[in-house]
Parts: C-alpha cells; sequence; structure tokens
C-alpha cells in the first residue's frame, strides 16, 4: 500500500478564511483614513480651485471659514 498525500480541508479552510479576513481589515483601515483624510482634501482641493480663479488665499480661506460654518 502506497500512501497518498492527503489534502487538508481544514488547513485550506484557514487559509481561506484568514485571507478574508485580512482583506476586511485592510479594506476597513483603508475606510476610516479617508474618512479622516478627506476633509483635508476638500479644503486643499477648494484653495487650489479658488485661487485658479484668480481670489487671493485670504479671501480664499475666509470664503472656506463662511462655508464650513454653514455645516
Amino acid at each position: 500500500m502506497s500512501e497518498e498525500p492527503q489534502i487538508c480541508v481544514r488547513q485550506i479552510l484557514d487559509k481561506v478564511v484568514s485571507l478574508i479576513f485580512k482583506s476586511i481589515g485592510y479594506v476597513a483601515i483603508l475606510a476610516i483614513l479617508l474618512f479622516f483624510l478627506y476633509p483635508y482634501y476638500q479644503e486643499y482641493d477648494y484653495m487650489k480651485n479658488c485661487q485658479q480663479n484668480g481670489r487671493s488665499r485670504s479671501q480664499c480661506e475666509q470664503s472656506w471659514a463662511e462655508l464650513r460654518a454653514l455645516d
């Protein structure tokens, strides 16, 4: 009798489940980072577009503060 290597289903399932948990963890971390960084991106984008329209930085900052106060 020759012994054939058996595929252990439990090991495969453990690897698949751990991969799924890691993926969910990475997505959650990315979502949290985006949640905190998005407001800074909005301000940066607004300032860039405002200054491209020919307004001074102080005018852009003042209008941004007024917009934030409306929220």
